[in-house]
């Protein structure tokens, strides 16, 4: 009778202790599915018909009195089919008031992966990006610019908040001739290079003929980014008629 009684008293504390065991245990399963290293990549675009991107273009190696510089806007366009591949067209304009737009090339993005592609007019496709690369990954690529073969290395990867998401921020240096490494471009998620969007691997040309700086990045017509600490307020920079 004794241990009967003793059995009655502890059982329903073992079976407490049972349950909330069980609880503990499925908890941490679920904050290990939570926290695996299997999730996959989470990718912001960047060639979302919406986005609109001015740009800063000035020639700065010529003599002062030919020196010229305007904004460039760039906008996606219309889906096309080049050798059955889905292309975007890439629509670029640097009238004042934003009637003439001109193709500039195709552009195509592939999500799963985080690569951008640029395909000039009659010319085999450019890779301009890739965000799923890694510190010390080397991209080959080719200088629309200079008709070279380029390297890109990925120097550092971060993230950055802008435009409420937080973005991945790559930090790449390029190599045109295998033995020396120069530039400090920022590629950022979800709209492109700081210095050239659509140019990532022709920006830093030898001769620096062209300066590029993006001036802002737009949604919807809604302000995304605009840097700070740029010689520019404005998102639209107009050639001064006296320097034509």
């Amino acid at each position: 009778m004794i241990i009967k009684k003793i059995l009655l008293i502890f059982l329903p504390l073992l079976l407490a202790l049972a349950v909330i065991t069980t609880g503990c245990n499925e908890a941490e399963a679920i904050e290990n599915n939570n926290n695996d290293d299997d999730v996959p990549f989470e990718y912001i675009p960047m060639l979302l018909p919406e986005n609109q991107w001015n740009e800063f273009v000035e020639n700065s190696s010529i003599p002062r009195e030919y020196k010229f510089y305007n904004t460039y806007i760039s906008k996606i366009g219309n889906d096309t089919l080049i050798n059955g591949v889905n292309y975007y067209k890439l629509l670029t304009t640097k009238d004042e008031f934003s009637s003439i737009w001109l193709n500039n090339g195709y552009i195509r993005e592939e999500i799963e992966n985080g690569k951008v592609y640029y395909k000039p007019e009659n010319e085999l496709e450019i890779l301009l990006y890739d965000f799923s690369a890694q510190v010390g990954d080397v991209i080959e690529s080719w200088d629309m610019l200079s008709k070279e073969k380029v390297l890109l290395r990925v120097d550092s990867v971060n993230n950055i908040l802008i435009g409420s998401k937080t973005r991945k921020q790559i930090i790449v240096s390029i190599n045109y001739n295998q033995n020396y490494w120069f530039g400090e471009y920022v590629w950022i998620e979800g709209f492109g290079n700081l210095s050239g969007v659509f140019r990532s691997t022709g920006t830093a040309r030898k001769d620096g003929i062209d300066q590029i700086t993006l001036l802002c990045f737009f949604q919807n017509s809604d302000l995304v980014y605009k840097p700070e600490n740029r010689r520019f307020d404005d998102c639209f920079v107009w050639q001064n008629p006296q320097q034509n």
